[in-house]
């Protein structure tokens, strides 16, 4: 799936019932996270489009300034949506009940080491690439298409200070220390 499928009930079920019990979930720093979805979300300018994202939307949302947007998504959806969507996750992951064999890559680590990214998803798919180059594993990415695209912090420069801190006070320091994602 290209999109957050939360680790409902629901899912898991239709997860058990496709008899896919070996997968990864893809993460990314929630607090860059965010911050590539707001823009992500504004490439097409269209308050219809917002709605995709998010049906809760002030009315006047499009009234606000990027400070006032920023506040609103860190107030009414940082939290709830990219923070529980890692936890619930785990949770999975640490449940004694669970008979799925998860294995969590991040975006920074494709970012920081691609070569290595694909070679752990090899050997934990059994994989065998032996014929293959590096250079075969390793194809020049599309271009970014938003101002966030390709960065891993860039949240650091475009948040104000007290909404670093918000964001900070959100993120619990252990999913930050088990990512080795940098307070």
């Amino acid at each position: 799936s290209y999109t957050h499928c939360r680790a409902s009930g629901k899912n898991l079920n239709i997860l058990k019932s496709a008899k896919l019990n070996k997968f990864l979930v893809h993460l990314r720093d929630p607090r860059q996270c965010f911050l590539s979805n707001y823009y992500r979300m504004h490439a097409a300018n269209d308050w219809a489009y917002y709605r995709t994202y998010y049906n809760d939307l002030p009315l006047d949302y499009d009234n606000l300034n990027f400070s006032e947007q920023i506040d609103w998504h860190i107030d009414n959806i940082y939290e709830d949506f990219w923070i529980k969507w890692v936890l619930n996750w785990l949770k999975v992951e640490e449940s004694e009940l669970n008979s799925f064999n998860i294995k969590f890559v991040t975006y920074e680590s494709f970012i920081e080491d691609p070569l290595n990214y694909y070679r752990e998803i090899g050997e934990f798919f059994d994989f065998d690439w032996s014929e293959f180059s590096n250079n075969d594993l390793l194809v020049k990415a599309p271009d970014p298409k938003t101002e966030v695209g390709g960065r891993i912090d860039f949240w650091r420069q475009k948040l104000s200070t007290s909404q670093i801190d918000k964001v900070q006070d959100l993120t619990p320091k252990n999913l930050l220390e088990r990512f080795g994602w940098y307070r």
